[in-house]
């Protein structure tokens, strides 16, 4: 039976290389930094399809260099570093996963939200340095209160609007 050949340009969830690994031969790139242009080219060469990372330029001259390519999928939310155009004309597939972080991302921007109106970080840093023995006014590191604010949210795209939720 006919096994396609995937390449991985960087390290997935184990539990989506096991379903993977059920219909497909895999190759996966072994070390923490990704690879060169030119290795991306040499792994590309063979494989019918490949998982790539946002760091992973796709342009003519990679899809030149993998003529069997007929998948590539994006773990990002974003193609901006795949040339689309070229893909499609060359009748290969693209998928890539939209919204993926909008609501960890959300969480972030709350939680520093908090951190800079709560002076988190610098009051970290002045009791680490020790400071908090010398006298000091207590009401100074409470910091502006959020609860009860009105909120500006720029761009209701997929992460803004998590926000608004």
């Amino acid at each position: 039976m006919f096994k396609p050949r995937v390449y991985i340009t960087r390290q997935i969830f184990p539990d989506a290389l096991d379903l993977i690994e059920k219909s497909a031969d895999l190759e996966l790139w072994p070390e923490d930094e990704p690879p060169s242009p030119e290795q991306l080219r040499e792994a590309m060469a063979d494989v019918d399809g490949a998982i790539i990372n946002v760091m992973d330029r796709i342009d003519a001259p990679l899809l030149d260099a993998a003529p069997k390519l007929k998948v590539l999928s994006q773990v990002a939310a974003g193609l901006d570093n795949i040339d689309v155009p070229e893909a499609t004309k060359r009748e290969i597939l693209v998928g890539y996963t939209p919204g993926v972080l909008a609501k960890s991302t959300a969480d972030l921007a709350f939680g520093l939200l908090l951190a800079v109106a709560r002076r988190v970080v610098e009051s970290d840093k002045w009791v680490r340095e020790g400071n908090w023995k010398i006298s000091h006014h207590p009401m100074f590191w409470l910091g502006s209160e959020v609860n009860g604010s009105t909120l500006g949210i720029l761009g209701l795209g997929g992460i803004g609007l998590e926000m608004a939720k």
